[in-house]
């Protein structure tokens, strides 16, 4: 029966993120969904309130309907949700590869046992809770600059062409209860003990907490191995497929011929 491989995009992206990947994936069945929010005429506007669960629902059902093994792939808030999928069905994902996923809360409460900086980081990020938790604020111009800044260096959103800071500003809303839901409500890391294959990933050069996420999420999981990728960071999958690519095609070559 054939394998399907389910790649799920990042806060802020889409399924075109994972174009220069798909090919990887051999002769498996590729699916690329939209998350909530994000696809043609499924626009989630302020006030509504969309968390981690219900992103998961919208892509169990589908999922569900899968004849055979499937296979999930996913970068930053993607990552998340393949967790959370994995966790909540376990016999339907037989792997997963997992390029820094987020989960904020877990390593809040793991801060005592973290690298100075991520430590450091996480506290200014909770100090006032204007990143996380603020549904005044959130989604607009100030707060896309510093999501953007965050993951990519000091300067990044201006340096954007305007094309894509529109793409952003059309989901900002959305991509602000992202981040709120896993600043608040990833589950800690010792629940996603998956008994799946399972690569983790992390860039050299992504930020501190990031890689400290990376680095706690793979010592939970029992057949998981962690890989750091030289001089790659977190937003690195869009445009660095020459050195993320090779660790995806080790990942799929083990698991797609099991």
């Amino acid at each position: 029966m054939t394998s399907t491989v389910v790649f799920l995009h990042s806060t802020g992206l889409g399924p075109f993120m994972w174009t220069p990947y798909q090919s990887l994936a051999g002769d498996a069945k590729v699916l690329t969904p939209f998350n909530r929010g994000y696809g043609p005429g499924d626009e989630v506007a302020r006030p509504a309130q969309v968390r981690v669960a219900e992103d998961v629902a919208a892509l169990a059902k589908p999922l569900s309907e899968i004849q055979g093994g499937v296979h999930l792939v996913g970068h930053s808030y993607g990552g998340l949700l393949a967790l959370e999928l994995a966790r909540l069905t376990p016999d339907r994902v037989k792997s997963l590869y997992l390029y820094e996923p987020v989960v904020f809360a877990a390593l809040r409460e793991r801060a005592h046992e973290i690298d100075s900086a991520a430590a450091s980081d996480v506290r200014e990020l909770y100090s006032d809770n204007s990143f996380f938790d603020d549904d005044v604020n959130g989604g607009d111009e100030a707060w896309l600059q510093r999501f953007i800044d965050y993951w990519n260096g000091p300067g990044a959103w201006l340096a954007m062409g305007e094309r894509a800071r529109a793409a952003m500003r059309r989901v900002g809303w959305k991509m602000h209860l992202e981040v709120k839901s896993v600043s608040m409500d990833a589950q800690p890391f010792e629940a996603y003990r998956l008994s799946q294959p399972v690569t983790v990933v992390a860039g050299e050069k992504s930020p501190a907490t990031a890689r400290e996420m990376a680095r706690l999420l793979a010592a939970e999981l029992p057949n998981a191995s962690l890989h750091t990728l030289p001089g790659v960071s977190h937003m690195s999958v869009l445009d660095r497929p020459d050195v993320v690519g090779p660790s995806l095609a080790e990942h799929f070559g083990k698991v797609l011929r099991a």
